[in-house]
């Protein structure tokens, strides 16, 4: 720890932006001034003491004095500041008539702790082996009772490190105890969760399998009805198309028939009409026939007329005659009747033609509608079949996607419960594994249980390892000062006892120590304590006795001062020594506080 300057603001006596240089001052004799009060003309009162209080405050919040709280505050002031420069960094407390504490590290807030952590020291060991005074003579440690020889070797003994090993090996068995009863617990549930899971799995199969028959058969009932139906729809279809093929035929027939129907009604008509051109042609001779008898007649009656020469007589019964001669023209109607008998027998067979063409027609048409019928029907029937061959494969293709989509439902739970499966079993391996290293860990540790984690014993130890170098220590510095042995020796009377956190420490003078005079003895108090504060596991460069001095002699203040002024090197750059009374000696330094006017400045 490295203290480089520390101010004070209205601390306790202390005035406004009071400034004390702390590193690299050499041996500093601290002086005092009171000017306002007569009856302390001298240092009394003057704020002496009040420096050392002013670290103290700063680092722990409390003083020698036992000053505290808002008291620590200069009457008439509203609050007062302290700040220490240590290893390069700023430690600031602060205190208001509010009762309010504020500390800070480099401008950052903090805790106590964090400051002790920083500084690596407490107040005991600050106390006992940086700053000493208490209002009186300085408790050293060959003058202290027990319980503060205790408080003194208790810094080099690493007591607290044993008891937090101690503490953290209770509860590092605890916690390894409660986690190996988790895993344990957490295990057996994998396990019994496993089973589950297994039987799951099982089950899980054994209905995927199922869904696979019951699909598989119903494929097989389904594609059976499809295929019996697709064959009768084939069947339906080759009706359909020899019905169809038939019809064409028939079709042909009938336009076969319908062609020599027109012909033989084309002949019928011709013979019709050539018929009627007899007919008329006979109707005509015929008509022509009864002109001529008519005209024969008259011609005849004519001829027989008295009144006729023989000659007009003769002439008109040759024109008579010629007249009555119908020969060609019986023989034409005789040719026109025979070719109208022929034409009438013609036309009677034509007309039987035809009616037979139109029967066969008929039958035709008939058949005809009768096979459209059948076609019209098979159809319809066709057209069931491919509707029922249709749903069928709907019918097929839903079931199928049902099927699939439970199959698929099913391997996603089959392979989360799988994942589940390997995941426990994995889990169920880490936590065999884990409870090895718990077990193995237990069992290391299972001697501190056996003994209920006390430590008492190893604190024990501590002590017979760490006593004789602390008194080689002493002994060797001693001799180094004066010159000469003196059997010393630090030693524990009685033993730590589990619970207890003290031992009676005792220190064994010898006679050659006894028989000294109270300053020398005073002396070699104070090189043991140097020895000891040389064990420090964190070094200080300030070192601070307050009335260290007040009573020795002359030779002894002398003796003590050049003592003091032999440790200032690299580790103690600083001593300060405060004392009311005036010294006469070669200090490196002088620091004044000089009370006036209601406070305390410093004098440099």
């Amino acid at each position: 720890m490295k203290f480089e300057q520390v101010t004070a603001n209205n601390f306790m006596c202390f005035g406004e932006n009071v400034e004390i240089p702390l590193g690299n001052q050499g041996l500093v004799f601290v002086a005092g001034e009171n000017l306002d009060n007569k009856a302390f003309a001298d240092s009394n009162l003057s704020g002496k003491s009040t420096f050392f209080d002013l670290i103290l405050w700063v680092v722990f919040g409390k003083t020698f004095k036992g000053v505290r709280g808002k008291d620590v505050i200069r009457e008439g002031t509203d609050g007062c500041i302290g700040s220490l420069i240590v290893n390069g960094k700023e430690i600031k407390r602060e205190w208001t008539k509010a009762d309010k504490n504020m500390l800070y590290l480099d401008n950052q807030e903090v805790t106590q702790l964090t400051i002790e952590d920083f500084l690596k020291t407490d107040w005991d060991s600050f106390t006992n082996f940086v700053l000493f005074g208490d209002s009186g003579e300085v408790n050293l440690f060959g003058n202290s009772p027990n319980k503060k020889r205790f408080e003194m070797i208790r810094p080099f003994l690493n007591f607290d490190k044993w008891d937090l090993s101690c503490k953290r090996a209770k509860d590092l068995y605890d916690e390894l105890a409660k986690k190996k009863t988790t895993l344990e617990l957490q295990k057996s549930d994998n396990e019994t969760l496993l089973i589950k899971l297994e039987s799951d799995l099982n089950e899980t199969a054994t209905k995927i399998e199922s869904k696979n028959s019951e699909l598989k058969t119903f494929e097989d009932v389904i594609g059976q009805q499809i295929r019996s139906v697709w064959i009768e729809f084939q069947q339906l279809t080759i009706d359909i198309g020899k019905l169809v093929g038939d019809n064409k035929v028939l079709n042909s027939d009938k336009s076969q028939l319908l062609t020599g129907q027109f012909a033989k009604e084309q002949i019928l008509q011709k013979l019709r009409e050539e018929y009627v051109r007899f007919e008329t042609d006979s109707k005509k001779l015929e008509k022509w026939k009864v002109e001529r008898e008519t005209e024969s007649k008259t011609l005849n009656g004519m001829s027989s007329m008295k009144i006729l020469c023989q000659s007009c007589k003769y002439k008109l019964s040759q024109q008579s005659k010629s007249l009555s001669d119908f020969s060609g023209v019986d023989k034409n109607l005789q040719e026109n009747s025979i070719k109208m008998a022929a034409l009438t027998e013609r036309g009677t067979a034509v007309k039987k033609d035809i009616e037979d063409l139109k029967e066969q027609v008929v039958k035709i048409n008939s058949q005809l509608e009768s096979n459209g019928n059948i076609i019209e029907e098979k159809g319809k029937t066709s057209e069931t079949k491919s509707l029922t061959i249709e749903a069928l494969k709907q019918k097929q293709a839903n079931f199928k996607v049902e099927i699939e989509q439970e199959l698929t439902v099913l391997k996603a739970t089959q392979q989360d419960t799988e994942l589940k499966v390997e995941e426990l079993k994995y889990q169920n391996l880490n936590i065999a594994s884990d409870l090895k290293i718990i077990e193995r860990r237990l069992l290391n540790l299972g001697f501190l249980k056996d003994v209920g984690f006390n430590n008492a014993g190893c604190k024990n130890v501590e002590l017979s390892l760490v006593l004789p170098h602390i008194n080689k220590m002493i002994r060797n510095t001693v001799y180094s000062v004066f010159h000469d042995d003196y059997p010393l020796e630090i030693s524990c009377s009685k033993l730590l006892k589990s619970g207890d956190s003290k031992a009676e420490i005792d220190l064994r003078m010898g006679n050659k120590y006894i028989m000294k005079s109270k300053s020398e003895r005073r002396r070699i108090d104070l090189v043991i304590q140097i020895a000891l504060a040389a064990l420090l596991p964190t070094p200080c460069n300030i070192m601070g006795f307050d009335e260290l001095i007040s009573s020795l002699d002359p030779k002894g203040t002398e003796i003590v001062l050049d003592l003091l002024k032999s440790l200032i090197g690299n580790v103690v750059t600083s001593i300060f020594v405060i004392s009311h009374n005036q010294v006469e000696y070669p200090f490196d330094n002088i620091i004044t506080f000089r009370r006036q006017n209601g406070k305390t400045g410093v004098v440099l």
